[in-house]
């Protein structure tokens, strides 16, 4: 998704109307890939890492500044988490029996 956007004329409602539906349909066709991500194996697996990596159980701590940096791969497999959950609220419980029955832990 682009931080940068053509500015909007708020004064025309009709642009403003369209730009909402545009966000709306780009959205939903985010929610939409991820859920085709998640509806494989692979894609289970894939994302099971994603998220072991960013530490989403583990504590951040370190007790310096590494701490600061663990904290930001967090918030990444925090928000990642989030998007599962939209996308497919079975899909973590899929994930994390796919993964103890792969021997893999958090």
């Amino acid at each position: 998704m682009s931080d940068t956007e053509d500015p909007v004329d708020v004064g025309d409602e009709g642009v403003v109307k369209v730009k909402a539906e545009k966000r709306k349909n780009k959205r939903q066709q985010e929610v939409e890939d991820l859920r085709n991500l998640l509806s494989t194996p692979a894609g289970r697996s894939f994302m099971w890492r994603l998220l072991s990596y960013c530490g989403v159980y583990k504590t951040s701590f370190t007790g310096n500044s590494t701490t600061f940096f663990n904290e930001g791969k967090r918030q990444v497999g925090l928000h990642l988490l989030d998007e599962v959950f939209e996308a497919d609220a079975n899909a973590f419980s899929k994930m994390q029996t796919e993964a103890v029955e792969r021997g893999e832990r958090k």
